[in-house]
């Protein structure tokens, strides 16, 4: 029984490591995507393995979108309203 088990666990710990690397990348992605860190991915792979993923993803949650489009301008809501 004991025999297994040391594998088993070497087995877990590798596959969550490359669970974290997936998850790490896909963040790096979504911070490219919101205009930030285009050349310099470094910095993100460096807090998302040393910190953790969760940290990377509060921080990419946390960007503005640089990418979005502005705002439309509100219209006005009486050109809404149905004439009478």
């Amino acid at each position: 029984m004991y025999g297994l088990l040391p594998g088993l666990l070497i087995f877990v710990l590798l596959t969550a490591f490359v669970i974290s690397l997936i998850a790490i990348s896909l963040l790096v992605d979504a911070a490219k995507a919101k205009g930030f860190h285009r050349n310099d991915a470094g910095t993100l792979w460096f807090v998302g393995i040393f910190a953790s993923p969760i940290v990377l993803g509060l921080y990419t949650a946390s960007l503005p979108d640089r990418g979005a489009p502005t705002a439309p301008t509100q219209e006005d809501p009486r050109d809404e309203l149905p004439t009478v």
